[in-house]
């Protein structure tokens, strides 16, 4: 081999260059996007390795290029472990988030996985505007079978958070959680069925049957409640379904509360009774004053708006209340029912200790009161002269028919 210049300099005849005197600048040219290697497993002739030659060459793994990361790629079961999380064959993405926080420090925060305030700038360009935006989406996932009987399935949910923190012992005393929740919603509103659909919501059910279904054995199941203006709170007390009027945070206080039981009876401050549909107890502390007042049930006073001209003859009123004649049906031909009554006054008010009343009613109707127990009056007229008012009055004019412990009685009427 004959090399005519070596070191720079003309050759002098000898064959073999200098060490290092053979620069880059000497070579022949390389093709664009290779390395000069062998890949051929043993010695030869330098070539121009290829991406491709050189990928195949390295032999490289996720496993190597992740190294040391904290991230590791399984490749037979497809798995991405972030923090050195053991991957498995049931998760496409597995995370590990230990970590140590310092403490105290103001604002000490610990985000397992934190998704970071980010901007999305729409670019104007007219058109439809966007649908829906979300930071974080995930899509209804499709559950399939390749073969054999259909599973069933007990629960499948596209998020399932498995429940709060606990708090463990790290060689130290164990931290105590003032409130350890599975879902915090620091601020802003949450909104369900926004596509048009009707989704139902389950505490403590996974089947739930209608909007909100709660199946909880806390006593208070539902409870909406403002610090200083109080509000309802809903749940179950001794068997019974109880809605009760809060002024607090207590609940069940029964001379506020609504009860029901399994028969469909109610009870108004007081628990259901058996065979009663509305039982109402109304109890009250009231401070004695000359112009007092106690109305276990008010009807207050209302207006109705009529509008039209026309003449309302109803044969039975324009009432304000109405209590309409209860029809009684036995299974037997021999039921004999000594009274009955649509309406039923035990007695008047009574009094207890340290109370005396003047004058006890068991009703008082204030203004003319209408009674169509009447019977006619006989075919001569009865004139009871001076007992009766003075004039064309005196004569009877029809009786009013009472009855006094169970027998009939008649008032004369001029």
């Amino acid at each position: 081999m004959t090399i005519p210049y070596v070191d720079g300099k003309p050759d002098a005849g000898s064959s073999t260059p200098s060490a290092g005197s053979v620069t880059l600048a000497m070579l022949a040219n390389l093709a664009a996007n290779s390395i000069i290697g062998n890949n051929t497993g043993s010695p030869a002739t330098p070539i121009a390795l290829t991406v491709a030659n050189v990928k195949s060459l390295l032999a490289y793994v996720p496993a190597d290029i992740l190294s040391g990361s904290g991230i590791v790629w399984d490749a037979t079961n497809l798995t991405l472990a972030l923090g050195s999380a053991a991957t498995s064959a049931n998760a496409s993405l597995a995370v590990l988030a230990n970590k140590t926080v310092a403490v105290p420090a103001a604002g000490s925060v610990w985000r397992g996985l934190d998704v970071q305030a980010s901007t999305l700038t729409l670019t104007a360009g007219g058109g439809t505007a966007p649908s829906l935006l979300s930071t974080v989406y995930f899509a209804a996932p499709v559950i399939t079978q390749t073969a054999g009987a259909a599973y069933t399935i007990p629960i499948a949910a596209t998020v399932t958070i498995a429940g709060p923190p606990t708090a463990g012992a790290g060689g130290g005393a164990s931290p105590t959680l003032t409130s350890a929740l599975s879902l915090s919603v620091l601020s802003g509103n949450c909104a369900f069925g926004t596509s048009g659909g009707a989704p139902r919501i389950g505490i403590g059910t996974a089947t739930p049957s209608c909007a909100i279904n709660v199946y909880t054995t806390e006593p208070s199941q539902l409870r909406l409640f403002q610090p200083s203006q109080g509000g309802i709170s809903v749940g179950n007390i001794g068997g019974y379904s109880c809605i009760t009027c809060i002024t607090d945070q207590n609940f069940g206080n029964l001379p506020s509360s609504l009860f029901s039981d399994s028969h469909g009876n109610w009870g108004l401050g007081m628990y259901p009774v058996a065979g009663v549909k509305l039982a109402v107890a109304a109890p009250q502390t009231i401070a004695s004053a000359t112009s007092a007042t106690w109305n276990g049930i008010n009807f207050a006073a209302s207006t109705a708006s009529i509008t039209g001209a026309t003449a309302i003859t109803t044969a039975t009123g324009f009432n304000f209340t109405t209590i309409q004649a209860p029809t009684i049906v036995g299974d037997t031909a021999t039921c004999a029912i000594s009274f009955a009554a649509s309406l039923y006054v035990s007695g008047a008010p009574i009094a207890s200790t340290n109370v005396a009343i003047a004058k006890a009613y068991a009703a008082w109707i204030a203004g003319l009161t209408r009674i169509d127990s009447t019977t006619p009056n006989g075919s001569v007229a009865v004139v009871l002269g001076a007992i009766g008012p003075t004039g064309a009055n005196t004569t009877v004019q029809e009786w009013l028919t009472i009855d006094i412990h169970g027998t009939t009685r008649y008032l004369p009427c001029f």
